[in-house]
């Protein structure tokens, strides 16, 4: 099976099996049974880097059966889903006594003298190989492998070993760049992140509008009105030293309703694909929930605990070990949720504390988390939501914070986005080196040289001018 159109004249394709072993049953040489060996989980081998950690050791008695077994400068490539789709292979190096076992969810690739091992990953790791392998899978859903027979059948570009080395040094110095680019990128993500959060703090603290209080920092040059009268039916709760002493403090249920939803029963077909919006808890993972993929029926809204929330309504994630937990959006239309959201309502008439109950939220967002109750799956409840102590500022420095705050999260979103592409750019951009290493145009070919001949170790580098890197992106463009 081949997955390229064309190489060089002077390249040779062969079967993947003329050039190494799939899945050998045992390594070449194995250590005694009281000797230590490497031990590789699946979670030991990594995503794309091509690399896995061979620093747990077990003695080889203990895992040379039940396990897939491989030794040094092996190739081993994730056969079951999503670790295949996901790129999880490797090079086999640093082994413990140069021998391994592992997770039974790999294939190994014992490369023979015609052929470098990185040569063959660096194959794999290509998307193209990847979508092809999946294409092929077999097996229940959730259970899909890459059967051996497909990576026997896989055919392979063979330039000369010389050739080969050339092109995985030029692969991995452009690698090199893209990590070292990327690096940099993932600091400037955290940096923002720590920035974010500091204005989030200095915000809910009162720093942020500190100098408004004296007159400074607003285009008027007065003192923003400090009177906070506005909240007469509110039961404030105890002042709290943290925050400016004009500042008062109450539960968010004196302030707002607090309500959660609720899920109909899925087997009655009278109560779904109706008229009326149902959210589920992923879409608070944005800014704002503009739509929705489910509809219920007035019957459903009529005949279940569901409430519908209007527009504006905060909805906060309830449930789950990941980010949505916690997470606050924005509800842009009337609709319902289900039971793993909760809204909260905050009425017209304080309507400009909503940007600043997000905000709050969006700041403690970490220690809401950390209340959440239960066992494998901690949860948030109405009753957590109701009793958060929110500060409440006069009403224009709720304005003023919630403006400055819009103004500078529009900034950070804007650069994130930007950091955020360039991250996927890079990617893209090592797929496209990837392309080109086999298709022979990463380096510059030598016009005299001839196909490699079965088991002749060529061991001379020829020179050769390499393509440059600002070739290979213009691929990406």
């Amino acid at each position: 099976m081949r997955l390229f159109d064309t190489v060089p004249d002077s390249w040779d394709v062969v079967q993947i099996t003329e050039i190494s072993d799939i899945n050998p049953t045992y390594p070449e040489d194995p250590p005694d049974d009281n000797e230590l060996a490497s031990f590789v989980p699946m979670k030991k081998v990594e995503e794309m880097t091509g690399k896995l950690d061979p620093s747990e050791h077990k003695k080889w008695e203990e895992i040379n059966s039940g396990y897939t077994r491989f030794q040094e400068d092996d190739i081993v490539f994730a056969k079951i889903t999503p670790s295949m789709e996901n790129g999880k292979a490797a090079l086999a190096r640093n082994l413990k006594n140069g021998v391994a076992a592992g997770t039974t969810e790999l294939h190994v690739i014992r490369p023979s003298e015609r052929v470098l091992s990185k040569f063959i990953l660096y194959f794999l790791l290509q998307e193209g190989f990847r979508r092809e392998a999946e294409a092929n899978m077999t097996g229940t859903a959730g259970h899909m492998r890459v059967p051996s027979e497909f990576m026997k059948n896989v055919e392979i570009p063979l330039p000369q070993i010389s050739e080969q080395r050339r092109i995985v040094t030029k692969v991995e110095k452009l690698f090199s760049k893209l990590d070292s680019g990327v690096s940099d990128l993932e600091v400037s993500q955290k940096r923002l992140e720590q920035y974010r959060r500091s204005l989030l703090n200095a915000a809910i603290t009162g720093k942020l509008s500190g100098r408004t209080r004296e007159g400074e920092g607003n285009q008027s040059g007065q003192a923003i009105d400090q009177t906070n009268d506005l909240f007469t039916e509110v039961d404030f709760l105890e002042p709290n030293s943290d925050y400016p002493e004009n500042w008062k403090v109450a539960a968010l249920d004196q302030i707002s309703d607090v309500e959660t939803g609720a899920t109909p029963l899925r087997g009655n077909d009278e109560y779904w694909g109706g008229e009326i919006p149902w959210v589920k808890s992923g879409a608070v993972n944005n800014d704002t929930i503009d739509s929705a993929d489910e509809f219920i029926t007035q019957k459903a809204l009529e005949e279940n605990n569901v409430t519908l929330f209007p527009p504006e309504t905060l909805i906060v994630g309830m449930y789950g070990q990941g980010s949505t937990r916690g997470k606050i959006s924005t509800l842009k239309f009337e609709a319902t949720t289900n039971q793993a959201c909760a809204g909260v309502i905050i009425p017209e008439e304080l309507s400009f504390l909503r940007p600043w109950v997000k905000i709050y939220f969006e700041d403690h967002y970490h220690a809401l988390r950390r209340k959440a109750a239960g066992g494998v799956q901690p949860n948030l409840n109405l009753g957590i939501l109701r009793s958060m102590e929110i500060p409440l500022p006069p009403k224009s420095e709720v304005e003023f914070i919630c403006d400055a705050v819009e103004r500078q999260k529009s900034v950070i979103q804007q650069t994130d986005r930007t950091l955020s592409e360039n991250v996927k750019r890079a990617k893209r951009l090592r797929q496209s080196i990837l392309k080109h290493a086999f298709e022979g145009k990463l380096v510059r070919q030598n016009p005299n040289a001839e196909p490699p001949k079965p088991d002749v170790g060529d061991t001379k580098l020829e020179p050769g001018e390499q393509a440059t890197l600002s070739e290979v992106i213009t691929d990406v463009q």
